[in-house]
C-alpha cells in the first residue's frame, strides 16, 4: 500500500543523496514510495540511487538521456505516482524529523485535507546561522481563510504535501520554464483545494548547498533567465480557466503585481533583462485590460495601483526602486483624504505598522493618528507617532489603515461606521 509519492529530481548531487535519501529511509511511515528522477547527472548520482534501490524496494528510479530540468523531472515522477498524496523534495534537502511522514499523512487523514502546510528551515553552507520559517497553525476550509493565508504562502513545492487528485483533476503540474516554475504549481494547488490544514511544526531543512554554481538555477535567474512574469501570468490564466472567484482572484491580481513590480525595480537584475520582461508583460493584451477594469473599480492596493497606472499608460517601470510605489501609493491616498477633510489613523503599531511608518517617514508623509488595542504599547512613542487606545481618539478618525488582511473584520467590527483600507502586503 503506497499512501505517499515522494518525488525527487536529481541533478549532480551525488554528494547530498546520502543524507538527503537517508532522512527519507528512516521515517516511522513506511508507506510510501520514493521516486528518483536522474536528469542526465555527469556525475556519480545515478550510481548513488541504483545502490540505495539496491537496499529498499520503495525507490523508483527515472533515468533521463537528455538534461530536461527540474520542472520536466518532477512532472514525469508526477505521472507514475501511486500515492493519495505527493510531495516533492530536493536532493539537497532532507527531512530532519523520523516522524514527518506520519505527522502529514495523520494531519492530511484526520482532517480530509488536500494539502498540509509545514514550515521548514533554511541552511546556508557559507554560515552557521539557520533560518525557521514557521507558521501558526490553522485549518482553511473557508474561501475568506484562504484568501487570507495566500499572501503569507511560500511557493515553494516542498513545504507541502499534497492531494495527488487534486492535481489531476485541475490538470496541475509543474511549468516548463527554467526558473520559477513552481510559482504555477503553488498557488494553482492551493486555490484548487478545498480543505487545507497548515501545521506549526517545523519538519523539512532545505538547503543551499548548490546556490552560486555555474549552472545552477540561481546563477541563471539572477544572470541570463528570469520568468517571473510568465510565471505569474500563468496563474492568471488558471484563474480564469477555473473560474476562481473573484474575491480570491482580486487578492492574487495584488500578490501577481507585487511580485512583478519587484522583480522589475530590482537592480541586481540586468537593465536588459528587466526591459525583456516588461516588453513581454505588456504583449499580454488580456491581463493589461483586467488591471484598466481593477484600476476603475478600486480592487488594488495603493502600492499596487501607482504600479498598475504606469504600465497600461506606457510608463517606464523599471526605473523606480520598489518602495517609492508603497510612498506613492500611500502619498496618493493622503492628498485624497486631505481633500476631503478627514482624518486617518494607522491600526496597529507591530512589525508591519513600524515598517510602514519607516516608509512614511523616508518620504516625508504623515497621517494623523497611531492607535493599537495593545495597553503595553498605549502612550508610547514610536517616531513622529504617540500611539493611542482607539477609544481616545475614535471620534476625530475617518479612515484607518491597517497592515494586516488578516484583522480586517475585526477591526470593521470594532470601528462601526469607519473607513478600513488594507494598505501593506
Amino acid at each position: 500500500m503506497i499512501n505517499i509519492s515522494i518525488i525527487m529530481p536529481v541533478y549532480n548531487t551525488a554528494m547530498y543523496l546520502g543524507k538527503s535519501i537517508g532522512s527519507l529511509l528512516k521515517q516511522t511511515y513506511g508507506y510510501f514510495e520514493l521516486i528518483c528522477v536522474n536528469d542526465a547527472s555527469s556525475d556519480a548520482s545515478l550510481a548513488v540511487l541504483e545502490e540505495f534501490k539496491g537496499q529498499d524496494s520503495r525507490i523508483v528510479i527515472i533515468n533521463h538521456e537528455n538534461n530536461y530540468g527540474a520542472a520536466v523531472s518532477r512532472n514525469d515522477g508526477l505521472k507514475i505516482a501511486k500515492g493519495e498524496y505527493v510531495i516533492f523534495l530536493d536532493s539537497d534537502d532532507f527531512f530532519y524529523r523520523d516522524n514527518m511522514l506520519e505527522e502529514l499523512y495523520k494531519y492530511a487523514s484526520d482532517n480530509c485535507a488536500d494539502i498540509v502546510l509545514y514550515g521548514s528551515e533554511y541552511t546556508d553552507k557559507t554560515s552557521t546561522q539557520k533560518k525557521k520559517i514557521a507558521y501558526q497553525f490553522e485549518i482553511i476550509d473557508s474561501l475568506e481563510k484562504k484568501a487570507f493565508f495566500l499572501p503569507k504562502m511560500r511557493h515553494a513545492p516542498w513545504d507541502k504535501l499534497v492531494r495527488r487528485r487534486i492535481l489531476l483533476e485541475n490538470n496541475i503540474c509543474f511549468q516548463n520554464i527554467l526558473t520559477n516554475n513552481d510559482i504555477f504549481f503553488s498557488y494553482a494547488t492551493v486555490m484548487s483545494a478545498k480543505k487545507m490544514v497548515v501545521c506549526d511544526q517545523v519538519l523539512a531543512e532545505y538547503g543551499d548547498f548548490q546556490k552560486g554554481r555555474a549552472g545552477s538555477l540561481t546563477t541563471l535567474r539572477f544572470s541570463r533567465f528570469n520568468y517571473t512574469v510568465e510565471a505569474f501570468y500563468a496563474v492568471y490564466t488558471f484563474c480564469n480557466r477555473q473560474n476562481i472567484e473573484r474575491y480570491l482572484k482580486t487578492v492574487f491580481m495584488n500578490i501577481l503585481l507585487d511580485n512583478i513590480q519587484m522583480y522589475l525595480s530590482e537592480k541586481m537584475y540586468s537593465v536588459e533583462m528587466r526591459h525583456s520582461s516588461l516588453n513581454h508583460l505588456l504583449e499580454y493584451s488580456d491581463l493589461m485590460n483586467e488591471l484598466k477594469v481593477r484600476l476603475s473599480d478600486n480592487s488594488l492596493y495603493p502600492h499596487n495601483e501607482d504600479f498598475a497606472k504606469k504600465l497600461v499608460d506606457g510608463g517606464d517601470v523599471c526605473s523606480m526602486e520598489y518602495m517609492q510605489y508603497y510612498a506613492n501609493g500611500l502619498e496618493n491616498i493622503i492628498l485624497r483624504t486631505k481633500s476631503q477633510n478627514k482624518k486617518t489613523a494607522l491600526w496597529g503599531c507591530g512589525h508591519n505598522g513600524k515598517r510602514l511608518i519607516d516608509v512614511m517617514q523616508t518620504h516625508n508623509l504623515v497621517i494623523d493618528y497611531v492607535v493599537d488595542e495593545n495597553k503595553e504599547l498605549q502612550g508610547k512613542s514610536y517616531g513622529k507617532y504617540i500611539i493611542y487606545p482607539y477609544d481616545d481618539v475614535s471620534e476625530d478618525i475617518d479612515i484607518i489603515w491597517i497592515t494586516n488582511l488578516a484583522f480586517k473584520d475585526v477591526i470593521e467590527e470594532r470601528a462601526v461606521g469607519k473607513e478600513v483600507i488594507y494598505v501593506w502586503q
